[in-house]
């Protein structure tokens, strides 16, 4: 029982917000993600890439605002 009882207080300590360190990480990977995103926005628009291939964007710009969101809401 005194096993159980560890293993349980072991999973309290691990369940919730993230450390310091990872946030911080989450919140730099996203705003580099984003830059890369805006970045590769201008080239493709000075390009003159059609609206449709710029839609692609969307992907990186999704996990951009994922590491942000997570990074300033410790989610």
């Amino acid at each position: 029982m005194a096993r159980l009882k560890s293993a349980m207080e072991a999973a309290l300590h691990l369940a919730g917000n993230l450390v310091q360190d990872e946030q911080n990480r989450r919140l730099r990977r996203g705003v580099l993600a984003f830059s890369f995103t805006l970045i590769l926005a201008v080239v493709l628009l000075k390009l003159g890439l059609s609206p449709l291939v710029r839609t692609l964007l969307f992907i990186p710009f999704l996990a951009a605002a994922n590491g942000v969101y997570m990074g300033l809401y410790k989610a």
